[in-house]
C-alpha cells in the first residue's frame, strides 16, 4: 500500500494523458474539461497494483491508495483547482478513517470507471472536512463575522476615502489600499458604494473563512492566466473586466436604484454575479479567440515559456478590445443613470494579492493594473475607478516604486495613487469617563475589545457568548496568522513580542554588514508581519522605499500575545539572538528595561489566584499591587532595603506605606509624541487601557519610561488618584540627572487640587556595571516624596526575574545599545581589535581605552582590579 506521505510521481500520472492534453491546447482558452483526463490517468495508475481490478471489488488496503491518487490527479488535470487539495492529501487517511461514507463512494466509483463523483463532492469543493463539532464552531465564527460586518459605520473613514478617489482621480484611476487584518478595509470600502456606483468582487485564496466570502468563479477565471505570455496576460484582463461589468448589467438589474441600493442588491445576488460573470468573461475568449486564433494556438500552459513562439497584439487590435470593454463599462453607467450621482463608476478588488503569488517577470496583478491605466487613456479622464485591496505589501505597484512595465510592446510606467493605509481605530468614543472605573473594571473583556481595530468590538457585540469567550483564542489565532492553533513560527513569536515589548522598525537605516540580499530578506519580515500577524501600517512614503509600521495599543491584541509567549527565558533568548537587524538598535537598552519590567509584571500576575469568569479567558490583564511588582522585580536580598526607604527629602513615609493600597496596571508600551503627555490627565487614561508610557528621545531630560500609578485601587481612576514611577535608562557612557522638583512642576502640574503625591525614580543602570559610590545630594530642593531606586548591573544578583545562566544573553541584548559600532567590525570576534579601537575614540566610554588619559580631583580613578559588584541603592543621586 503506498504511503500515506508520498505523493505519486506527476511524469508516472501524466504520462498516459499527452494526447489527451494536445487536444485541449486548442481550445486553452475555454474552461477545461479535464474530467476524462483524471478518470484516465487514475485507471493507468491503478493498473501497477496486483491487487486492483478495474471494474471488481475495491480492496480496502487499495482505498487510501486510490484516494490520494485520485487528489493528486485532480490537481494535474485542473491546474486552477482549490489549493486545500493539497492538504487533502496529507490528511487522506485521517478523512477515509472518520467518513464511512467516503469509502462506500470510493468502492462505487472504481468499480463505475468515474471519480466525477468523488470530484465533485464536499472533499474537494468545500475545503478540509471537520468533525460536526469543528463544523458547528466555523459556522458559529462565520456567522458572527457576517453580522458584525452589518454593524453600523462609525467615524468618517468612508467619507474620507470618498473625498480622496474624487480629487484624486484625474491624476491615475488605481489606488492600492494596504493595511492588516481587522482594520475595516474591506468595510469602509463597500460604504463608499453608498454614494458612489461600486462592484465589489473578492479574489481571497479557497482556504478561510473571511468575510466577504470569495468568488469563485471569477478566482478560477483569472487564475487561468498564470504562466502565460504577457499579451495574453491582459486579454485575459480585458475580458475579465468586461466579464465583471456585463454580468452587472444583465443579472443585477441597476434600472433606476440608487447606489446603495444597488450595493445591497449586488450582496444579495453575489452567487448569481460570479457565476454570469466568469461565464461572461469566458464567452468574451471564445469570440477573441476567433479574432486571433495564432495568438491562443501558440500561447499555452502546456508549452514552456521559453519555447513559445513570439506573439504580439498590434495597437489597433489591443485599443479595439478595450474600446469594447469601456462600451461595456459605458452601458452600465447609462442603465445606472451615473452622472445623476457622479461620473465615476468604482471597482473593488479584495484580496488581490492572489493575482501575484505566481513568480513572474509579469504578474496577472501588472497586466490588469496596465489594462486598467490603458482604458483611463482611451476615455474621459474619470469614469472607471479600480481599488485594490490588500493586507499583503508585496502586492507589485504597492511597494517598491513603480518601475518601467517590462511589457515588450510598450515600455512606460502605471500610474497608481499613493497606496491608502488610514483605516478606523478606536472607533468609540468616550469609552471610559475619568473617576467612574476602578482598577478591576478596566479588565473587563468588552472594555478591552473597545480599543483598537473595530474587529473586535463588532465582534464582541456582534458574537454569541461562546464566541465572546472564546475572543481571546480567536486573537491569537490573528496573530499567530493561520487557523492552527498549536503552530508558533518566529514570525509569529516575533509578532507577540512587538504587541508586549515594543519593537521597532528602522527600514531607512541599513546596517552596516548586509547585503543587498540579505536586507531585502529582512525587510520581507516587516512586510509578513503586516500580512499575516496584525501589524499596523502607518504609512508609506511616496517613495515607497519602505514603510512606517508599529503594534498601537490594542488591549485584546496584547492580550493574546502575553498568552502565546513562552515564559521570560525563551522570550530573551529570542531577543538575543534572533532580533531583526533592522529593529532599532539605538533603543534596544530600552528594550532590555521594557522586558525586565514586563517579566516583573507577569510573574506577579501568575501569583494572583484565579481570576473571577467574567473576565473571559482574561489572564494578564489584572491590576497587581506596586510592591508586588517591585518584589517580583528585584533580587529578594534588597526588598527590605527598598520597601523601608524614605523620600529623599523631606517625608518620613517608608516607601511601602506610602504606596499599600498603589497598584499599577499596564500589559503593554506606547510611545510618547511629546511632552503634552507628561501630565495626570495622560497618566489615568494610560492606566485605564493597561499602556505604560515610552518617552520620545527629546520629551523629557533623563526619564525613559513612565509606569502610571493607581494610588488607591479601590478608588475610582482619575487624575486625583494616579502618579508615576519613573524609570530611567542609564549606561556608563551617558549618565544624565533627572530635573529637581520635575514631579511638582511637570507630572502633576494639572492635577486637581494641587495635592503633593509619592512618586518613584527607579534608575536603571543596564549598560554596564561600576563601582557604588556615596553622593551627597546637591543642595537644591528636591520634591518631598520622591522614592529613588537605583539599580546597578544586569544580574540575577540584583533583578529577579534574571536567571544566573542568562547573563550573556542580557549582555548580548544590551551589546548592540552600547557597542553598536563595534557590530560592524569585520574582526568584532577578536577582542584585542575591540580594544584597539575603543583606543580610536570614535565614541567616549567610561573605560580605561577612553579616560586614563585624566584622573579626577576626588582622586577616585578607576582601578581595573578592583572589585566591581551589581547592587540596589535608595536614596542616592547619581
Amino acid at each position: 500500500m503506498t504511503s500515506p506521505h508520498k505523493r505519486p510521481h506527476d511524469d508516472d500520472l501524466l504520462s498516459s494523458a499527452s494526447s489527451k492534453r494536445s487536444r485541449l491546447v486548442q481550445d486553452e482558452l475555454a474552461p477545461m474539461d479535464c474530467q476524462d483526463l483524471v478518470d484516465d490517468q487514475v485507471l493507468s495508475y491503478m493498473k501497477r497494483k496486483s491487487t486492483a481490478i478495474i471494474g471488481g471489488d475495491l480492496l480496502e488496503q487499495d482505498r487510501l491508495t486510490l484516494f490520494q491518487i485520485i487528489i493528486s490527479n485532480y490537481r494535474s488535470g485542473y491546474p486552477n483547482s482549490p489549493a486545500y487539495c493539497v492538504a487533502q492529501y496529507k490528511h487522506a487517511a485521517q478523512l477515509l478513517e472518520d467518513n464511512a461514507s467516503l469509502g462506500s463512494a470510493l468502492e462505487e466509483a472504481w468499480k463505475e470507471r468515474s471519480f466525477t463523483q468523488i470530484t465533485s463532492s464536499v472533499f474537494f469543493q468545500k475545503g478540509p472536512v471537520t468533525t460536526p463539532e469543528q463544523s458547528i464552531e466555523v459556522q458559529n465564527q462565520i456567522a458572527a463575522t457576517e453580522k458584525a460586518w452589518k454593524c453600523s459605520f462609525k467615524g468618517e473613514y468612508a467619507e474620507v476615502l470618498k473625498d480622496t478617489i474624487l480629487k484624486e482621480i484625474y491624476e491615475a484611476n488605481i489606488l492600492t489600499v494596504i493595511q492588516s487584518s481587522g482594520a475595516g478595509k474591506s468595510r469602509t470600502v463597500c460604504e463608499v458604494g453608498k454614494t458612489l456606483y461600486s462592484v465589489y468582487i473578492n479574489l481571497r485564496e479557497a482556504i478561510g473563512t473571511g468575510y466577504p466570502s470569495r468568488d469563485p468563479a471569477l478566482c478560477e477565471f483569472i487564475k487561468q492566466a498564470e504562466h502565460r505570455s504577457q499579451t495574453t496576460k491582459m486579454i485575459y484582463c480585458i475580458a475579465f473586466l468586461h466579464g465583471i461589468f456585463d454580468a452587472a448589467i444583465s443579472v443585477l438589474g441597476i434600472d433606476n436604484v440608487s447606489p446603495e441600493a444597488f450595493r445591497e442588491r449586488l450582496f444579495d445576488q453575489r452567487s448569481a454575479f460570479d457565476a454570469e460573470a466568469a461565464k461572461k468573461a469566458r464567452e468574451y475568449l471564445v469570440c477573441r479567440s476567433a479574432f486571433m486564433p495564432l495568438l491562443f494556438l501558440t500561447d499555452t500552459v502546456d508549452i514552456p515559456m521559453a519555447h513559445r513562439p513570439e506573439t504580439s497584439l498590434d495597437d489597433a487590435k489591443y485599443r479595439a478590445l478595450l474600446r469594447n470593454v469601456l462600451s461595456t463599462i459605458d452601458t452600465f453607467a447609462t442603465a445606472a443613470d451615473l452622472f445623476k450621482h457622479s461620473d465615476v463608476v468604482l471597482l473593488a478588488i479584495d484580496e488581490c494579492h492572489t493575482l501575484n503569488q505566481v513568480r513572474e517577470d509579469f504578474s496577472t496583478y501588472e497586466a490588469l493594473c496596465r489594462v486598467i491605466c490603458d482604458l483611463r487613456a482611451e476615455e474621459c479622464p474619470g469614469k472607471l475607478f479600480v481599488i485594490f485591496v490588500s493586507t499583503n505589501l508585496q502586492t507589485r505597484c504597492a511597494t517598491p516604486a513603480p518601475a518601467h512595465d517590462p511589457s515588450s510592446r510598450v515600455v512606460r510606467t502605471v500610474a497608481q495613487l499613493d497606496p491608502y493605509t488610514a483605516f478606523p481605530f478606536d472607533i468609540d468614543t468616550d469609552v471610559i469617563v475619568e473617576d467612574t472605573k476602578t482598577a478591576d473594571e478596566v479588565c473587563d473583556l468588552k472594555f478591552l475589545c473597545s480599543f483598537g481595530r473595530p474587529l473586535w468590538l463588532t465582534r464582541y457585540e456582534s458574537g454569541d457568548r461562546d464566541i465572546r469567550q472564546n475572543l481571546v483564542t480567536f486573537a491569537k489565532a490573528k496573530l499567530r496568522g493561520n487557523e492552527n492553533f498549536t503552530k508558533h513560527t518566529d514570525d509569529s513569536m516575533f509578532a507577540a513580542l512587538s504587541m508586549r515589548h515594543l519593537l521597532t522598525f528602522e527600514p531607512d537605516r541599513r546596517p552596516g554588514g548586509l547585503t543587498e540580499a540579505e536586507y531585502q530578506d529582512f525587510s520581507k519580515l516587516e512586510h509578513r508581519q503586516v500580512a499575516l500577524h496584525m501589524r499596523t501600517v502607518h504609512s508609506i512614503p511616496s517613495h515607497r522605499q519602505y514603510i512606517r509600521t508599529g503594534t498601537p495599543s490594542e488591549p485584546i491584541l496584547v492580550e493574546a500575545a502575553a498568552q502565546l509567549l513562552p515564559d521570560g527565558r525563551k522570550q530573551l533568548q529570542f531577543l538575543a539572538n534572533e532580533l531583526n537587524p533592522l529593529v532599532s538598535e539605538g533603543e534596544r537598552g530600552e528594550l532590555a528595561a521594557r522586558l525586565l519590567c514586563n517579566l516583573s509584571h507577569d510573574a506577579a500576575v501568575l501569583k494572583l489566584p484565579p481570576s473571577t469568569p467574567h473576565h473571559d479567558n482574561i489572564r494578564y490583564t489584572r491590576p497587581i499591587s506596586l510592591i508586588a511588582f517591585l518584589e517580583a522585580l528585584i533580587n529578594p536580598t534588597f526588598h527590605e532595603i527598598v520597601l523601608d526607604s524614605c523620600p529623599t527629602k523631606g517625608g518620613h513615609a517608608p516607601l511601602r506605606e506610602a504606596f499599600k493600597e498603589s497598584y499599577v496596571h499596564f500589559t503593554h508600551w506606547a510611545k510618547m509624541g511629546d511632552a503634552s503627555c507628561l501630565s495626570t490627565k495622560a497618566l489615568w487614561k494610560a492606566a485605564a487601557r493597561g499602556i505604560a508610557w515610552q518617552c520620545c528621545n527629546d520629551t523629557m531630560d533623563g526619564v525613559d519610561q513612565i509606569i502610571p500609578i493607581i494610588l488607591d485601587h479601590r478608588q475610582k481612576i482619575g487624575r486625583g488618584n494616579v502618579s508615576a514611577l519613573l524609570i530611567r535608562d542609564q549606561n556608563v557612557m551617558a549618565m544624565t540627572r533627572l530635573k529637581r522638583n520635575f514631579g511638582a512642576t511637570t507630572l502633576f502640574a494639572d492635577a486637581p487640587g494641587g495635592v503633593v503625591r509619592p512618586y518613584i525614580v527607579l534608575t536603571m543602570q543596564l549598560g554596564g556595571r561600576r563601582k557604588v559610590q556615596q553622593q551627597t545630594l546637591p543642595s537644591s530642593t528636591r520634591e518631598s516624596l520622591q522614592y529613588d531606586i537605583a539599580i546597578t548591573g544586569c544580574s540575577s544578583s540584583v533583578y529577579r526575574v534574571i536567571h544566573d545562566d542568562d547573563r550573556p544573553l542580557w549582555d548580548r541584548l544590551l551589546e548592540s545599545t552600547r557597542h553598536s559600532f563595534e557590530e560592524e567590525h569585520t574582526r568584532k570576534h577578536d577582542s584585542r581589535h575591540l580594544d584597539l579601537l575603543k583606543r580610536t575614540k570614535p565614541f567616549f566610554w567610561e573605560s580605561e581605552a577612553s579616560f586614563d588619559w585624566a584622573r579626577d580631583s576626588d582622586g577616585i580613578q578607576e582601578d581595573e582590579e578592583e572589585q566591581e559588584c551589581d547592587v540596589v541603592t535608595v536614596g542616592l543621586d547619581d
